[in-house]
């Protein structure tokens, strides 16, 4: 699945046992991410959540992982079942044969109360999305990011054309971290009106980089 699709998945109550993270946009990553554990109740994170490294100073191996997700929560929820979240850090080297069949026996029956997270490299990329949903995480699209300012500003009872919206993608170049930034900014801006404009944008939101090399290239073009 693409990243922004993870917020329409966690709505429907679909929660499936591991989720492996691709690309290259770290916004995004962070965004999967902090949607994920937003299905923790704060106060429950201290047993819920479970951050690993297998690399660090404090490593842990893959056995530890499965155990982790394995483990029967002490935290006893008055709520709807909250699934544990076994977070691995990012690592960049290969996994052993063992690693991998340890990840195979434990996906052939996963704990129903928990879902492991990675962040996959290039050197475990394939073998990863072959047991654990892939969470895309490269570059949005125009679309993409078209349905994501629709929702957010509908959500938040905002007013914002599709021209704005269109506008707002072309300033930020496509670029998700910085629509997700310059859009709060927004609502902040308009609180009051509750109405976004090209006038917003204009006193607001400065072009990237990109998009002002690319004016001023076609400037200089058309002479």
């Amino acid at each position: 699945m693409r990243a922004l699709e993870i917020e329409k998945e966690i709505k429907k109550g679909t929660i499936l046992p591991g989720y492996v993270i691709t690309g290259d946009d770290e916004y995004l990553k962070r965004f999967v991410k902090e949607s994920l554990l937003a299905t923790i109740p704060k106060q429950e994170r201290m047993f819920s959540y479970i951050p690993l490294d297998l690399t660090g100073p404090n490593k842990t191996d893959m056995g530890s992982v499965t155990a982790a997700a394995e483990t029967y929560s002490m935290m006893f929820s008055s709520g709807p079942v909250v699934k544990k979240m076994i977070d691995v850090q990012p690592f960049e080297s290969a996994l052993s044969k063992s690693d991998e069949k340890i990840l195979k026996e434990y996906f052939s029956s996963p704990a129903s109360d928990s879902f492991i997270l990675f962040e996959g490299s290039q050197k475990n990329e394939n073998f990863l999305t072959s047991i654990c949903e892939e969470v895309d995480c490269s570059k949005c699209d125009d679309t993409e990011l078209y349905i994501f300012i629709d929702k957010k500003r509908a959500k938040q009872q905002y007013q914002m054309d599709s021209q704005t919206i269109k506008e707002l993608i072309k300033l930020c170049n496509n670029d998700f971290g910085r629509v997700a930034t310059e859009l709060e900014k927004l609502f902040m801006f308009e609180y009051d009106s509750k109405t976004i404009t090209k006038e917003s944008l204009k006193l607001l939101v400065p072009a990237s980089m990109d998009m002002q090399m690319y004016e001023l290239t076609n400037a200089l073009s058309s002479g």
